[in-house]
């Protein structure tokens, strides 16, 4: 065998090594990118219905303490 090929053979699995480092390198850092807009994504779904919680407590609160005759309840509760 030539000294030469088996120097060009040596040097072509390194480059393949190579290319295969980086494409593993960018492949991870894809999926770590996906999985942070995933929870960002939950994130913001969270913070919306949080949101329409609060306005709905606000709207409807004080009707539905209204609607309610606490003291009949509590007596209810205390007389069962």
């Amino acid at each position: 065998m030539d000294p030469e090929s088996n120097r060009a053979d040596r040097s072509g699995c390194g480059i393949i090594a190579r290319l295969r480092a980086i494409y593993l390198r960018g492949k991870e850092r894809i999926v770590a990118l996906r999985r942070a807009q995933t929870m960002t994504e939950y994130g913001l779904i969270l913070a919306a219905i949080a949101a329409v919680v609060y306005v709905a407590y606000h709207t409807m609160g004080s009707n539905v303490y209204s609607m309610v005759i606490w003291t009949i309840i509590a007596g209810d509760l205390s007389g069962s």
